[in-house]
């Protein structure tokens, strides 16, 4: 069911990052941070870097990733 992990790799295709309206996102600011994190994890993972998480305690965007890939979220 959640395709990603909170680094927004998926979980099927390693090196392959999601963001955005695939994840069913439609929201501007969602997008934009969505591809912010999957952007930055692309680079890290392609320089064999450790990817980084945001934790849901410590920021709005580390909140809206971790709903995306635990909850079961459905935009109208």
């Amino acid at each position: 069911m959640y395709e990603c992990s909170r680094s927004l790799i998926t979980k099927k295709i390693q090196g392959f990052f999601f963001s955005g309206q695939i994840n069913g996102t439609t929201g501007y600011e969602e997008v934009a941070s969505q591809g912010l994190i999957s952007g930055i994890n692309a680079a890290r993972h392609a320089e064999g870097k450790s990817l980084i998480v945001l934790e849901r305690e410590s920021s709005h965007i580390g909140t809206l990733i971790d709903d995306l890939v635990t909850k079961d979220l459905r935009d109208p």
